[in-house]
């Protein structure tokens, strides 16, 4: 069922499912995402939760089971809260597509490039 734009929970409360959607850079070649830390809290309180990545189209989707997904946290840019301009927290992600493989674009706490093409579904 869905309860949000992104956010998608299974009838029996068993599992979810979060999806964002993509910005798209021509100037880099990068599909780049954000998502406010209020989510993360959310993605807990389901037994099996995955988060999806939209690449562009509905064709073509990363899929991430949330323990995999929060350990990518790690690697990501974090902006501050800052509540008098009213921006909340989040993490910014990136994903690099180069023929038929796509890299996750790890910021921290060095660049690096790590496949997860076998993630495409």
């Amino acid at each position: 069922m869905k309860t949000s734009q992104s956010r998608y929970v299974s009838s029996d409360n068993e599992s979810a499912l979060f999806v964002l959607s993509a910005s798209y850079s021509q100037k880099n070649g990068e599909y780049w995402y954000s998502i406010n830390d209020e989510n993360i809290p959310w993605m807990e309180l389901y037994p099996t939760c995955h988060v999806a990545f939209a690449l562009g189209s509905a064709e073509q989707v990363l899929v991430f089971d949330f323990f995999s997904f929060s350990k990518m946290l790690e690697g990501c840019l974090r902006t501050s809260e800052d509540p008098d301009k009213k921006k909340k927290a989040h993490y910014h992600f990136s994903f690099a597509v180069e023929g038929s493989k796509v890299y996750f674009k790890k910021k921290l706490p060095e660049r690096e490039f790590i496949e997860v093409t076998d993630c495409l579904k």
